[in-house]
């Protein structure tokens, strides 16, 4: 056998021996296509009730002991709340005057994350918000931590929502 073929083949052996050694990493989450459909309809559910402004059912996409930070405006103060009760009365004392459908989110962007019953979702939505006696179209970017429970209901355990787009940083 020449050289240069048995060179060849000795090149050829260590390249399968070093991919047979190798593995492909897999990144896919635990859960199913059901999950992420569930605990997104959760999400949407949250938006239409507060664009609805029904109250009741806003809370009841919150879990018992769900946390929320608001940040309504860059360099506004954060309101911060340890139970869904106050953060539900604190959405209808900020939306008040606006009528049922009006404030309307249109969403921009989802990102979704999942590990095993922990979800994590990123939303990007325009909306119209009161801004001095008139409606001003602001982007806000809403990190919701949703868990799934016994019997597989989903719930948002967790909310933050800071404004987003130009100017939001500070």
């Amino acid at each position: 056998m020449p050289r240069q073929t048995l060179l060849r083949l000795a090149v050829g052996a260590a390249a399968l021996g070093l991919l047979a050694g190798c593995s492909v990493e897999d990144r896919t989450p635990t859960g199913s296509r059901q999950d992420e459909d569930a605990a997104r309809a959760v999400v949407a559910e949250y938006y239409r009730m507060t664009s609805a402004q029904d109250w009741p059912a806003v809370r009841a996409t919150l879990w018992d002991s769900a946390t929320v930070a608001v940040r309504p405006a860059p360099g506004a103060e954060w309101y911060s709340f340890g139970a869904p009760d106050p953060f539900v009365e604190h959405l209808g004392r900020s939306l008040r005057g606006l009528a049922p459908g009006e404030l309307g989110p249109r969403l921009i962007r989802t990102d979704f994350r999942q590990a095993d019953g922990l979800v994590s979702l990123w939303v990007t939505t325009r909306l119209e918000q009161p801004q001095g006696g008139a409606a001003v179209e602001v982007e806000h970017i809403d990190h919701f931590v949703l868990r799934r429970f016994a019997g597989g209901a989903w719930r948002i355990v967790h909310l933050v929502s800071v404004p987003g787009g130009a100017g939001a940083r500070q």
